[in-house]
C-alpha cells in the first residue's frame, strides 16, 4: 500500500478515535484542557508499540512528540469545530515521517535532535491557539 494511503488511513482512524470520540467525551465531562491532556496521553501511549522496532530513547521522544501533537490537534479541533484540519495535519505528519527524509538542519544531525526540534515547533504553534481558545473555553456538564 502506498505511503500516502497508509498515512490517510492511520490519520482517519486515530483522529476519529482520539479527537473525535475520546477528546469530545472527556471535554464534555471535564472541559477542554483536561480533555485535551487525557486524550493526548492516551494517543501518546499507543506509540509504545514502536519499542518493537526502535530504541527506548527514540520511543520516549516519540511519546513526547505525539503528546504535544495530540494537544495541538485537540486545539485545532476546538478552534475549527471540525476534525478536518486535525486529519490533514496528522496525515501530513505521518506521510512525511514514513518517507524518512534526511533533514539537513544546522546542529541537527540525529533523529533524537530532530524530534526535540519538532516538539519545540509544536509547542510554539500551541501557544497562540491556546490563547485564542481561552476566551471560548466550554465548561463541563455535571
Amino acid at each position: 500500500m502506498p505511503h500516502s494511503s497508509v498515512a490517510v488511513l492511520i490519520s482517519l482512524f486515530e483522529e476519529t478515535s482520539f479527537r473525535g470520540l475520546l477528546f469530545q467525551l472527556c471535554r464534555s465531562t471535564w472541559g477542554v484542557l483536561p480533555g485535551a491532556l487525557l486524550s493526548s496521553v492516551f494517543f501518546s501511549l499507543t506509540h509504545l508499540l514502536n519499542l518493537s522496532h526502535q530504541t527506548l530513547t527514540i520511543t520516549l521522544l516519540q511519546l513526547a512528540f505525539t503528546f504535544v501533537l495530540g494537544l495541538l490537534l485537540c486545539l485545532v479541533t476546538v478552534q475549527t469545530k471540525s476534525l478536518f484540519w486535525a486529519i490533514i495535519i496528522h496525515t501530513a505528519n505521518d506521510f512525511f515521517s514514513t518517507m524518512a527524509p534526511n533533514v539537513q538542519l544546522p546542529g541537527i544531525t540525529t533523529t533524537a535532535q530532530f524530534q526535540i526540534f519538532e516538539i519545540i515547533i509544536i509547542i510554539i504553534l500551541i501557544a497562540p491557539l491556546s490563547i485564542t481558545i481561552r476566551g471560548q473555553v466550554d465548561h463541563p456538564h455535571h
